[in-house]
């Protein structure tokens, strides 16, 4: 019997993701103003209409990206760890960590892909690397 990884976060990936795959992160748009919102919300923080859950496009441009080598208070991912910021087409960018291979070879707009990724032993989020 497998151990299914824990999201660290319940609700950003499909609840059946695995480590390594492709996924489009989990979002919503407003009906009545579009604003694109991750992660996911009821209701838009701009206008206070319903909104409607999408799923992100699995490629955006990174935008920015830092290497952290001193870890936050309480963190449990081991240093050092790359984190970018990724531009998607729906309008949004959104900060998330980098693939080891991303980390050494990031720049700025380079194309890449969200993934389920491993953070810390057996717990997932998401990630970014770069795009097939």
């Amino acid at each position: 019997m497998t151990n299914r990884p824990v999201h660290v976060r319940e609700g950003l990936l499909a609840p059946d993701s695995r480590p390594d795959q492709r996924v489009a992160l989990r979002a919503s748009r407003c009906g009545t103003c579009g604003l694109v919102a991750f992660p996911k919300r009821e209701t838009c923080e701009a206008c206070a209409a319903t909104t409607a859950e999408i799923a992100l496009s699995t490629r955006a441009t990174l935008s920015a990206h830092t290497e952290v080598i001193h870890p936050p208070p309480d963190s449990k991912v081991p240093v050092p760890y790359g984190v970018g910021l990724a531009t998607f087409p729906e309008g949004i960018a959104i900060l998330g960590l980098l693939a080891d291979e991303l980390r050494h070879a990031a720049r700025i707009g380079i194309a890449v892909e969200t993934f389920a990724y491993e953070a810390f032993p057996g717990h997932l989020t998401y990630g970014f690397r770069i795009a097939d």
